[in-house]
């Protein structure tokens, strides 16, 4: 003859069930988030305002943003994604207010009817643990 459950054993049964569930639902959650946190690249932009000036586009950027445009190979007009190389960087400086622009002229195959165009460039593309080591170090 079978042996029947009471309902405390059952109730028992069911609980270490339902912990062993939610332990291994904590343990997937957990390394979900991990891997997020290792893979997934996170992409910021810098907008900026292109000039067409006689054929060619002209930047003014702030001199610190100079570099990032030169080691820069890609422009997004439209959230489309365009090649462009740099021409001539101009010597001429301008201070406004403090901060000192420079102009750059871009090679770029696109053309635009109006004389002004935003565009934006990759400013940096981080791991969301990269971005969280450069917020606590406070850069």
């Amino acid at each position: 003859m079978k042996n029947t459950y009471n309902f405390q054993e059952y109730n028992l049964i069911t609980y270490l069930d339902r912990k062993k569930h939610s332990s291994l639902i904590f343990i997937l959650l957990m390394i979900g988030i991990i891997y997020i946190i290792y893979s997934f690249n996170f992409y910021m932009y810098d907008k900026e305002i292109l000039i067409k000036d006689n054929g060619n586009y002209r930047l003014i950027l702030p001199s610190e943003k100079i570099d990032s445009v030169v080691n820069n190979k890609y422009v997004y007009i439209n959230n489309k994604k365009y090649k462009y190389n740099v021409k001539k960087i101009d010597g001429t400086f301008e201070n406004i207010n403090g901060t000192i622009y420079q102009s750059i002229i871009l090679d770029l195959d696109y053309n635009f009817k109006s004389s002004v165009k935003d565009v934006y460039f990759l400013k940096y593309k981080k791991t969301l643990l990269n971005m969280i080591i450069d917020t606590i170090r406070g850069g």
